[in-house]
This record gives structure tokens, sequence and C-alpha cells, in this order.
């Protein structure tokens, strides 16, 4: 099977993805797009995560905070064969969340304004990174004190209208790199270059991680208006796969109940 290359476009699921070792699936999902009762969804959900969400003051990010776990636990319910709600997530050392009754299957999510996204491999440690691309931020202000040296000259040289994509794209590889490796991220980010002239193998960015004694591999994912994504591993995947959610029913439309 060949991998996915960068540039790949992002696709309807087949009716029963199969998950095997070499291979991960990405899926991009709308947090805005949920026909299904508060209670419905909050059903699914563990104790903790509840406890998470009544801890949040916005309304909108209550709802997002819901919809994004929701899906997270209806795909992996999905691929474990079980109900959402049955689904044990605990936390490693590190906080990074594993599966407690599945080990060797390993995922990661992230979310951004209306958008979620969430990555699945076998055997391999997996991070992943969406964000919303918002012009009102001090970008650079922000890069010069998290971003290499060499990423902040890069952003400099670009056209004034790309510094903000570029700023992004860097944010997104280094966010995934971090938890990939199940470092918090902090004061971390400034010491892991993601710039293009770092190691690149075929289609993707190796980025070292402080603490950690092996590369990492960072692979830009597809183009989504208005975002920036990044997928990064231990390892070189097989194949990559890259399907869209038209709407969270379709992924409750997976789960086995």
């Amino acid at each position: 099977m060949t991998r996915r290359k960068l540039g790949c476009e992002w696709t309807a699921a087949p009716f029963e993805p199969r998950l095997t070792h070499g291979d991960v699936h990405v899926w991009l999902a709308p947090l805005d797009r949920m026909s299904l009762d508060q209670e419905t969804i909050r059903s699914a959900l563990s104790e903790s995560e509840r406890t998470r969400v009544a801890a949040l003051r916005s309304p909108r990010h209550r709802v997002q905070f819901l919809h994004a776990h929701f899906v997270l636990r209806s795909l992996l319910g999905w691929y474990l064969r079980t109900s959402p709600r049955d689904v044990q997530i605990v936390a490693r050392d590190g906080g990074k969340p594993a599966l407690a009754d599945a080990p060797t299957t390993t995922f990661n999510m992230s979310h951004s304004e209306s958008l979620a996204i969430y990555a699945f491999a076998m055997h391999d440690e997996i991070g992943v990174d969406i964000q919303s691309i918002r012009a009102d931020i001090h970008f650079h202000r922000i890069a010069n004190r998290y971003f290499t040296q060499s990423e902040v000259q890069k952003i400099m040289r670009a056209d004034s209208a790309d510094q903000i994509h570029a700023f992004f794209q860097y944010w997104v590889r280094k966010e995934a790199a971090l938890k990939a490796a199940g470092c918090g991220l902090g004061d971390r980010m400034s010491t892991v270059d993601v710039g293009h002239d770092c190691l690149v193998e075929q289609d993707h960015v190796i980025a070292q991680v402080p603490g950690s004694n092996e590369p990492w591999h960072v692979f830009d994912l597809p183009t989504i208006t208005g975002y920036r994504a990044a997928l990064a591993l231990n390892s070189v995947p097989r194949h990559i796969a890259c399907w869209r959610v038209s709407q969270c029913e379709d992924v409750q439309a997976l789960t086995c109940q």
C-alpha cells in the first residue's frame, strides 16, 4: 500500500475502514452540525468528562467540548467494537490519553473553533493538532517567544500575506510533535525546530523533541480553508488516510450500541 503524500484531499470514509499496523486514520469532523440532544451526547461521556464540561464558563466552549469528545468516543467505540460510553480512556505519564483495555491502539485529538481532528494508529505514538487561522493575534510576538530563531527568520522573509499562514503551520507542527512525544507545551516549543530547513524525508519534516531519544515524523495535513493541521508519529507510516465527516451523525452511525 502506498503512503499518502502531502497535498492529498479529504475524502469520505469507506463503509468499514480497517486499522492495521502501519496505517494511520485521520478524521476531520464539524462541531456545529449535531442534531442529537445534549443529554444523549452527555450520556456517552465519562464522569470526568462531564465534570470538565461543567467547569467551562463559555456555552460555546461547552458545546464544542461535548461534540468533540462525543465524536472521539464514537470513533473509538467503532474501532473497538463497543459502545462509546464503555470506552475506557486513561491518562499516561505526562497526561497523554490512552485506552485502558487496548493499549496498542493509539489516538490523539485536537479541536479549534468549529472543527475537530482525530488520528488513530496501531502501536505507534501519535499526535495531531489543528488551529484556526486568526488574524487578530500578535503572531510576531508569539513567534519570538516560542519559535526558533531560524523559524522566525523564515516567517519574516515570507510575503506579508503569507506570514500568518507560515506561523500557524509551524505552530501545529510543533504541537503535534510535542503531543506525540507526550510532552507539555510551554517553553518546550522554542526548542523544537519544524522549519523547512530541518531534515526533510520525502514528504515530511523530521523534528527532535527535548527529552525524547527518537526522531518525530511530522506531516502537514491536507488543506482546510481557514485552518492548519499537522500529524506527528515516531515512525513513518505505510499509509495515511484522511477522511472528512460531513456531519457528526455520520460518526454515530458507525458506533456499536
